[in-house]
């Protein structure tokens, strides 16, 4: 999931703008933005994530949907590896009788 994001700022002022994965702290994006993301804030330019958000939608609430996705993602991915494997060894029991 990421966010192409940009400081906000007067046109003109060399406005810092990058692609970053999401979930991301305040101090990734100090660092990758700099100084004007501390004076001016930021705006969404373009985004790749499984829900809709606003140029300026905070960036708590992005990583908080990003992390909840995350977390449900593993949740998923552990239970298919369960089902598959308890599928595996029923099989291979029967086989095996």
């Amino acid at each position: 999931m990421k966010l192409y994001i940009q400081t906000s700022g007067k046109q003109g002022n060399g406005k810092i703008a990058s692609w970053v994965t999401v979930p991301i702290t305040e101090e990734e994006l100090k660092r990758i933005l700099g100084n004007e993301y501390e004076e001016n804030g930021y705006e969404i330019i373009g985004y790749v994530l499984p829900f809709e958000i606003q140029k300026t939608t905070s960036i708590d609430y992005i990583n908080g949907k990003a992390r909840t996705l995350l977390r449900h993602k593993k949740d998923w991915k552990k239970e298919m590896k369960r089902s598959f494997f308890q599928k595996e060894t029923k099989k291979s029991m029967r086989l095996s009788s």
